[in-house]
């Protein structure tokens, strides 16, 4: 008895650190997930502000048409949080629309962007991009007009710009989306599988095919508008100095009848 003692304490001390390490390294772990889970929620948060604030610095093009950027974000929450969160981001993003324009046409269409792109990415496709223009050539483009044309009652000149517009603007936002996602450690801050950084072939002949077709044709567009710009602004200047000519002819006509009406009262007086 007693001298197996001594080898009993001997195990009873190697299983006491044995568990003290086990209940080290689970708090450890516990630390390292509590860790994860709140670098995640400060990427999705600051990605959701940043959807909104995307829209809100905008750029305007044409009266009331405006370049938005709050698409790009809601593509990163989309491919990197699921389409549940990328749809409260295209929500977000949309709703300052509603104050911009005046209207919720562009809400319900960017929120139904985020939606089809987040459930593609979820069920089909891996590509976000090619999503994207499946999105605007099937459901976007068509629903734009039954919305700005049909319910909206806009002039069909007007929505035909949009229509060119707006797919093009949300389309260069998910290609910047997608090259932000392939060539930044974003993926790896927002602890997000490694695997949305994968690339393949026919994705970067996507991406460079999308960069060099709407590049040219985003400044074109923009090119095109500050014309449009500039001439409906000589259009109004040249009015407004025609209606103020013809006012001013007016008034000035009315002026010499009051005055010859009142000589001539003066001279009826004087008889």
């Amino acid at each position: 008895m007693t001298k197996s003692t001594p080898v009993a304490l001997e195990e009873v001390g190697a299983n006491s650190h044995h568990i003290l390490h086990l209940i080290k390294l689970t708090y450890l772990s516990g630390l390292m997930k509590s860790h994860y889970r709140s670098s995640t929620s400060v990427i999705l948060l600051i990605l959701l502000i940043l959807s909104y604030a995307g829209n809100y610095f905008s750029i305007p093009i044409i009266f009331h048409l405006d370049w938005l950027f709050g698409s790009v974000f809601t593509m990163l929450v989309v491919r990197l949080y699921g389409w549940g969160w990328g749809t409260l981001s295209g929500a977000i993003a949309g709703s300052y629309t509603i104050l911009l324009w005046k209207h919720p046409y562009g809400f319900i269409l960017f929120t139904l962007e985020a939606f089809f792109v987040g459930w593609g990415l979820r069920r089909r496709s891996n590509n976000l991009l090619l999503l994207d223009v499946i999105y605007w050539g099937l459901i976007g483009f068509p629903l734009l007009w039954l919305l700005y044309a049909g319910v909206g009652k806009i002039e069909p000149s007007l929505v035909l710009f949009m229509s060119l517009k707006n797919p093009v603007n949300l389309i260069c936002n998910a290609l910047v989306a997608s090259l932000i996602l392939n060539h930044t450690p974003i993926a790896q801050w927002s602890g997000r599988s490694p695997a949305t950084k994968i690339m393949s072939f026919e994705q970067t002949l996507l991406n460079l095919f999308v960069t060099f077709v709407f590049i040219p044709t985003v400044i074109l567009t923009i090119w095109n508008c500050d014309g449009a710009t500039a001439q409906q602004e000589r259009y109004i200047l040249a009015n407004l100095n025609s209606t103020t000519q013809s006012a001013s002819r007016d008034l000035r006509n009315w002026h010499q009848r009051s005055q010859s009406m009142m000589t001539e009262t003066g001279s009826h007086c004087q008889e």
